[in-house]
């Protein structure tokens, strides 16, 4: 999965984010210090990949679950020092967010992922929160389905052609068929 492409899905449909959407690298350069930017901006992790057991023998049809998440960070001082509750700005925005990220990325199929549907969300939590910020991650998964086209391939001989001997009943006469196999 190209974390890019959903970088650009995020940028161009969640308009919330005014287009501060990128990767995780700024994502520990802003937990790390108060970088000065405007806020709420997004960080796109690429989270865990979860394999189902392979369900084709000979070959491979397996779907892997890959999980991303997006981190939201908040501004905190939304209501400066008359509201001493930690935390409670950016809570007031997760819900919002959330509604706009589904509009962004629920359903949304990348060109780089054979999958039979697009990105669903399976949760989000706390990460971190502080006086000025609060960062609330959103996970969202989508079941990619590999195949033996993903790989190095079969071994052996391919198969081109099918013979086939059948006898109806005993004494009658033999029954040959060819079948050729297409190959892709």
């Amino acid at each position: 999965m190209n974390i890019e492409t959903i970088i650009a899905q995020i940028k161009a449909n969640v308009p919330e984010l005014g287009g501060r959407v990128s990767g995780a690298a700024n994502f520990a350069t802003g937990l790390e210090s108060a970088v000065n930017m405007l806020l709420p901006a997004a960080y796109v992790l690429r989270l865990a990949d979860d394999p189902a057991p392979n369900d084709q023998q000979p070959g491979l049809q397996q779907v892997v679950t890959e999980h991303v998440g997006v981190v939201v960070e908040f501004d905190n001082t939304l209501n400066g020092d008359a509201d001493r509750r930690t935390g409670f700005s950016g809570v007031n925005q997760v819900d919002d967010m959330r509604a706009a990220l589904f509009r962004g990325m629920l359903n949304y199929l990348p060109e780089d992922i054979v999958a039979r549907q697009g990105f669903s969300y399976s949760g989000a939590h706390l990460i971190d929160f502080d006086r000025a910020r609060l960062f609330w991650q959103y996970d969202f998964e989508i079941d990619n389905v590999i195949s033996d086209a993903d790989g190095v391939g079969l071994y052996g001989d391919p198969l081109t052609n099918i013979h086939a001997e059948i006898t109806v009943e005993p004494g009658a006469p033999l029954i040959e068929i060819d079948l050729p196999v297409p190959i892709p």
